[in-house]
């Protein structure tokens, strides 16, 4: 016969089994694949990007950030740690996509069939805003397909990242050109980095192997 003091242990422990899965579930959305098609109005636009990433950890597919003309907030991106797809940042005008967290780029479908990260003109035909950083200070792999940088007037920072690090596929495209001029890394950082600061170093994932 059971006690009820086996069953209360019983009970107890799978309340902590699923205590802990809880705590560390991770937030999972899907992707989209528009390309370069937009929906609506800027704010439209800018509201359905928010409503679908907002709180994201990993995004099953692409992550499509184009055509926002505006400096919106586009802080809420900073918790996606992976993305399956590709990640498309095209024709927008903001000057920093926070994307500090992301760490993989799986690569499982790809950008024109080639690229993993594409990221091009993104800057207005006048004035002087335009993306300046790419902010992805923690990405060290692509899985598959390789990176495309081009035409972004003002992006000093990105473009002169060591990709050979960072994508796995030694025969994927490397596409890097006609971006703004080189901007200079803190003297901690060497040659890569993607941005001014310290804490803006490429990370090598030789490095971070043999820690």
């Amino acid at each position: 016969m059971i006690s009820w003091g086996v069953i209360l242990v019983c009970v107890s422990l799978s309340w902590r089994l699923e205590t802990a899965s809880s705590q560390t579930h991770e937030v999972v959305c899907s992707g989209t694949q528009n390309g370069l098609s937009s929906t609506g109005s800027q704010e439209i636009q800018y509201n359905l990007i928010k409503e679908r990433y907002d709180g994201c950890e990993i995004i099953m597919g692409n992550l499509e950030i184009t055509q926002i003309e505006s400096n919106w907030d586009f802080s809420y991106l900073k918790t996606i740690r992976e993305v399956t797809g590709y990640v498309l940042i095209a024709m927008n005008h903001f000057q920093e996509i926070p994307l500090g967290q992301l760490r993989v780029i799986r690569g499982n479908s790809l950008y024109e069939r080639r690229f993993a990260l594409s990221v091009f003109f993104n800057y207005p035909k006048d004035g002087s805003n335009g993306l300046r950083q790419l902010g992805l200070a923690n990405l060290t792999e692509i899985l598959e397909g390789g990176v495309q940088i081009i035409n972004n007037k003002y992006l000093s920072y990105g473009p002169w990242i060591f990709w050979q690090d960072i994508i796995r596929d030694n025969s994927a495209p490397i596409e890097i050109q006609f971006n703004g001029e080189r901007g200079p890394c803190h003297k901690a950082c060497g040659d890569y980095c993607w941005g001014p600061n310290k804490d803006q170093c490429q990370i090598s994932l030789l490095s971070l192997r043999t820690l």
